[in-house]
């Protein structure tokens, strides 16, 4: 099954970079490959249900944030309070299993629509479209994927106990006030060019508590700077040959391999593969073949990324040591 697991995103993942890089799709380079890494490490079988859900998440996420800046934008009060409600409601339905994807992405896709989307010369609707054209897209190659190498159904493990209703209530309000927090610094900053940082921080907080968060830490810093290298020494090994998109590709599968490996093994590692292709197809999406500065552009998106991550970090950690957890009577007697 793992060798099934590993075929599926290796090939997947770089079907989908190499079909929107051909394209000259940029947008399309950066999340088709991502939402189809979403889908295909959380499936064992194809399951429309699940594309469906990823793809109403995107679309429902790409409305609901045109309509708060398209109508609310001027009023700042309004617009405030209309984001708050809508990153509670994901914060609360990261909380269920059934519905933890739909939370995922409109926490993740809605807050980077919500900050890139309020400066002036970006095209919010382009970006919404492309978007969800991805996301339709990942779908396409998630099936082509479990058809070429079919998986088998997981057996099913018992679930764990659900945290008491103290540490729940907790862990929501630590994960909307850090959310609310890259908001408003994302508002009041001009922050525009930091796409992949944002996706980035945001990435930290889903795992909706500070020891998973701590995790998430480590493995996004790991990742995050294995992923950049990987990403410049591609670059360097190609020099004067990066305009040959055979060459280009061939070595952007390569390198995606060993991540995709990590993956597939579950736990930190897992998080680790997945922040560093997430770094990878960020920063390669943005590659044009022939473009002047190209390596300083890459270690400019490297430097922003793990400085955000790691200032992430430590607040979401201040945070917590200035509004500790109350004890749980029910457990202490």
């Amino acid at each position: 099954m793992a060798a099934s697991m590993l075929k599926r995103l290796w090939l997947g993942a770089s079907l989908a970079f190499a079909l929107c890089t051909i394209t000259s799709w940029s947008y399309g380079a950066m999340f088709t490959p991502l939402f189809s890494l979403v889908l295909l490490s959380r499936l064992n079988q194809w399951s429309g249900l699940a594309a469906r859900q990823l793809q109403q998440s995107i679309l429902i996420a790409c409305l609901i944030a045109n309509l708060i800046l398209g109508f609310l934008q001027p009023f700042p009060m309004l617009m405030l309070t209309a984001v708050a409600l809508w990153m509670a409601v994901n914060c609360i339905a990261m909380t269920h299993p059934g519905s933890y994807l739909f939370g995922f992405a409109n926490l993740a896709v809605g807050s980077i629509l919500l900050n890139v989307g309020s400066f002036d010369s970006f095209d919010l609707l382009d970006f919404s479209l492309d978007l969800m054209a991805s996301a339709v897209a990942a779908a396409a190659i998630t099936a082509l994927m479990f058809l070429l190498f079919p998986g088998q159904s997981a057996t099913s493990a018992s679930a764990g106990n659900p945290p008491p209703p103290s540490v729940l209530l907790h862990n929501l309000k630590l994960c909307w006030w850090m959310v609310m927090l890259l908001f408003g610094a994302f508002q009041l900053l001009d922050l525009s060019d930091t796409l992949s940082a944002q996706g980035a921080a945001i990435l930290l907080l889903t795992p909706m508590s500070l020891n998973g968060s701590a995790i998430a830490t480590r493995a996004r810093i790991v990742g995050t700077v294995i992923g950049c290298s990987a990403a410049l020494s591609l670059q360097l090994l190609l020099f004067s040959y990066i305009d040959n998109f055979t060459l280009y590709l061939l070595g952007f599968s390569l390198f995606l391999g060993p991540f995709a490996y990590w993956v597939c093994q579950g736990g930190e590692r897992s998080a680790i593969g997945f922040a560093g292709i997430s770094s990878l197809v960020v920063l390669m999406s943005g590659v044009v073949p022939g473009q002047k500065d190209l390596f300083f552009s890459t270690l400019y998106r490297f430097s922003s990324t793990l400085s955000l991550v790691v200032i992430t970090a430590l607040l979401f950690a201040l945070i917590h040591q200035l509004w500790p957890q109350k004890p749980n009577l029910a457990s202490a007697q």
